[in-house]
């Protein structure tokens, strides 16, 4: 629940800073939406969500995830950020109808171009979650023994 929070949190904050950028300075905020800023969000967004869960599994659990627990929990937290990826674009091109028009043209009405790229996104988004879940319950693995030696 924490991460799904985090992810849906961190993305409302960005859409509402977005906005707010939007109509005080819609110059920077194009600069920003559109450049290295924008990536570098979305690999914040991508990183901190799972480090932060596995983070409060180990506290509570005190081990490691096992192999269907970990799986399960990337499955889900790559679902949820690409269903909220998704919501979020869409909103910003419903803002924008000549851009939805020519979205949804290009696409042409075939469902599967446009489920695709994000089922692709889905399985990469679960191999790097599986990954970090990994690594960060590791670390704090190592982190324990260090301080209980």
């Amino acid at each position: 629940m924490r991460f799904a929070l985090t992810v849906v949190g961190l993305f409302a904050f960005l859409w509402a800073a977005s906005n707010l950028l939007a109509q005080f300075a819609p110059d920077l905020a194009m600069t920003l939406s559109n450049g290295p800023f924008a990536m570098g969000v979305f690999i914040a967004i991508m990183i901190f969500p799972p480090l932060q869960l596995a983070q409060t599994f180990f506290r509570h659990e005190q081990r490691h995830m096992s192999g269907g627990e970990g799986w399960g929990l990337a499955v889900i937290g790559a679902l949820l950020l690409v269903v909220v990826m998704s919501s979020v674009v869409y909103l910003r091109l419903s803002q924008n109808q000549a851009a939805l028009a020519d979205l949804q043209r290009e696409i042409g009405g075939d469902v599967v171009i446009a489920i695709l790229p994000l089922a692709l996104l889905a399985v990469f988004l679960m191999l790097v979650y599986r990954l970090f879940f990994w690594a960060a319950i590791r670390g704090q693995i190592k982190r324990a023994e260090r301080s209980g030696a």
